[in-house]
């Protein structure tokens, strides 16, 4: 999330550790190593394979890439997907909010914006009217579905007085509905087409055009929230002493198994009892250090109840 060298040290302070990155994701790898000591030291005997895994690229850009790599080459052979990757501990994840990000470019003639007036299509126009159709889209509130036109650029200073010959517009959208996904990127592009036969149509002179390029492709997906993995969860979570939260969406590594049908689900990093912000992606993010050991045991029984152990049939079928 931040530049190398952002972290300069970890503080300790009222019952917290300071410092970038330490609840997300750091946590989580403290808390595998927890779980292979764990289980080392109580000598449990586990029938099916536990992989522990770090996977890169999973914020911004990045797309889940490191998941989906690791999924692509071991095809078939994974059985179930636990994350670690929530500051509130009683929450689980077992939905996967899908989604994309696009540019946009609309290319013209460009000239100059007194003299070839009227001789012309303006691509910034056309930008400016699909922008304009867009945000006049009416969504599903349920399942969640967003969608921001979060960049819009076009010409200059130096060029202040020209019709641009291009305009880009950035956007992303998102769904906890994998057809409703499918369903917005379509209206979107519909929108960008018609907006550029409309700035064409409008002068009758030169064809507005336009490409894209896709930087983000997430799939979405969701389970039934009786599964055999939530419903374990669930009873874990009880268990350590928590009401259990189920949250309807999110953007985790469990996108990915889920949208090849591998039960899957996102856990806790963090145990906050009085439920105080961690500052998440900020420069004072922040990690409680009471009670953290139950993250590390809700990891360390599903884990189990996933592998299973000798005697005990694991839950996944």
């Amino acid at each position: 999330m931040f530049p190398l060298g952002s972290v300069k040290t970890v503080e300790e302070k009222d019952g917290y550790l300071y410092a970038p990155g330490i609840g997300d994701d750091t946590r989580a790898l403290a808390i595998m190593l927890s779980v292979i000591r764990g289980i080392k030291a109580a000598g449990v005997r586990h029938t099916g394979d536990i992989i522990f895994m770090g996977t890169s690229r999973e914020e911004g850009m990045g797309s889940l890439g490191g998941m989906k790599d690791f999924l692509e080459d071991h095809e078939g052979q994974i059985d179930a997907s636990l994350s670690i990757d929530s500051s509130d501990f009683p929450e689980i994840t077992y939905e996967g909010t899908g989604f994309r990000t696009y540019e946009v470019t609309f290319y013209g003639v460009g000239g100059h914006a007194y003299y070839a007036f009227g001789t012309m299509a303006n691509p910034l126009h056309a930008a400016a009217r699909a922008v304009a159709k867009i945000a006049d889209f009416q969504v599903s509130s349920d399942p969640r579905t967003t969608f921001c036109v979060s960049n819009f650029h076009a010409g200059n200073d130096a060029g202040i007085h020209a019709i641009v010959p291009q305009a880009t517009i950035k956007f992303n959208f998102r769904s906890n509905s994998a057809e409703l996904l499918y369903e917005l990127d379509d209206r979107i592009f519909k929108a960008i087409q018609e907006a550029c036969d409309e700035e064409t149509a409008r002068w009758g002179k030169d064809t507005i055009t336009w490409d894209s390029k896709i930087y983000c492709d997430v799939p979405a997906g969701t389970q039934d929230e009786h599964s055999p993995i939530v419903e374990s969860v669930y009873s874990v979570i009880e268990h350590l002493g928590v009401t259990p939260k189920l949250v309807r969406g999110g953007c985790t590594n469990c996108n990915i198994a889920i949208d090849k049908g591998i039960p899957a689900i996102c856990i806790s990093h963090t145990y906050s009892p009085d439920g105080t912000p961690a500052n998440i992606h900020s420069l004072d993010e922040k990690f409680p250090i009471a009670g953290a050991y139950k993250a590390a045991q809700e990891t360390y029984l599903m884990a189990l109840l996933c592998a299973g152990v000798d005697g005990l049939e694991s839950i996944i079928k």
